[in-house]
């Protein structure tokens, strides 16, 4: 399979094509990838409901990203609009089956395709490096439910907010934020797009919340459970380690204040880690976990 996949948006799209290669404007119809510039050409020249802006905030230590997603309305709409966050990364490449890349233009009987005509089926990891690799949507394709009020009119300016705990495997500096506001048909009405120290410039802006969004990580997904979630007093988190490691627990709130944290070396096998909420507040937490270099961190709802 696909390292690189993100199931929800993935089986999404799947419904949207009739097969691959395909290309899609905004969510429209279904055409050839070398259809794509009339079709887009076409498409900027409707003028949009709202213009997007992306704010932020992102704390390196906790890797925890808290993203604004604001409409700026130019027409009058309705509460059938939505807005999305995707997070997308460029420069990813891997190793291994998973990275290789599919080539139907391989031998050039589909046409030209920037050079991947010349090239083999599939083409190999170790030639390939990936940009606009979607890396998590928020809170679903389909986007928030609630995103505007029933009415909403023009000049008026409307905020979604959404948190994300990006995996270490991910370079933060190759991480982009597309704001999208979904019109009531499911296409794409407009975007934006900013990296995130340009989101962070643009400053974050607080609105409705539609959560926290966790991502997948592949090394600690399978051996890391946190129990019980939601807490009402003390939760416990179980790990398996492999070899002798250096392993640190911390427990911080969504603001990246660091509220409790724990250091050992510990032998290889199953182990179990009390973690006192008694003392906090209802809310949302995070709670961090490092095996020799390997970090995961797991959403914990306190009642």
């Amino acid at each position: 399979g696909d390292p690189m996949t993100v199931t929800d948006y993935d089986a999404a799209f799947g419904g949207l094509i009739s097969g691959y290669p395909s290309a899609l404007v905004d969510r429209g119809n279904d055409v050839d990838p070398s259809g794509m510039t009339p079709d887009f050409l076409t498409r900027v020249q409707i003028a949009p409901k709202a213009f997007i802006t992306n704010g932020a905030t992102w704390d390196a230590a906790t890797r925890t990203l808290n993203v604004s997603v604001t409409a700026d309305f130019q027409a009058s709409t309705n509460s059938n609009y939505k807005l999305a966050c995707v997070l997308t990364e460029d420069g990813v490449t891997g190793t291994g089956s998973g990275y290789n890349q599919s080539n139907a233009y391989s031998g050039g009987n589909n046409g030209v395709m920037g050079g991947y005509e010349t090239l083999g089926n599939p083409v190999p990891a170790a030639q390939m490096v990936y940009d606009h690799v979607a890396r998590a949507i928020a809170p679903s394709f389909s986007g928030f439910t609630n995103s505007f009020p029933a009415t909403v009119a023009a000049g008026e300016q409307h905020t979604i907010n959404f948190s994300f705990v990006l995996p270490t495997s991910w370079d933060e500096n190759e991480i982009h934020i597309v704001g999208l506001l979904i019109d009531p048909t499911g296409k794409i009405d407009n975007a934006g797009k900013a990296t995130i120290t340009e989101a962070v410039s643009n400053g974050y802006v607080s609105g409705s919340n539609a959560g926290l969004f966790e991502a997948n990580e592949n090394q600690l997904d399978e051996s890391v459970k946190v129990s019980p979630n939601p807490v009402d007093n003390e939760t416990f988190l179980y790990f398996t380690i492999k070899n002798e490691s250096s392993v640190s627990v911390s427990l911080s709130d969504l603001s990246g204040n660091t509220i409790a944290s724990k250091q050992f070396n510990l032998t290889p096998g199953t182990w179990s880690q009390a973690i006192p909420m008694n003392q906090l507040t209802s809310g949302i937490y995070l709670i961090h976990i490092n095996i020799e270099g390997d970090h995961k961190t797991i959403k914990i709802v306190k009642r």
